[in-house]
């Protein structure tokens, strides 16, 4: 369990939004675990379509809390 972070700091703007493009490797989130800031890579290109954690939230291993629609 860890707690969900949108911004890489209090008052930043979101790595990413609905409707965010992304490629392969970038960051969408911080998962902070005991004060350990893990990133939330993306494997996949393409466009954010859901966000299913908001910010603050704890999320759980394995949770989903992106959906992207990927590039053809």
């Amino acid at each position: 369990v860890g707690t969900f972070w949108v911004a890489p700091a209090p008052g930043s703007p979101p790595f990413v939004e609905v409707g965010s493009r992304v490629a392969a490797g970038d960051q969408l989130a911080i998962v902070e675990v005991m004060k350990l800031m893990n990133p939330v890579i993306t494997e996949i290109g393409g466009e954010v379509v859901a966000v299913r954690a908001r910010n603050a939230d704890l999320v759980e291993f394995g949770q989903t809390l992106f959906l992207i629609r990927p590039d053809d």
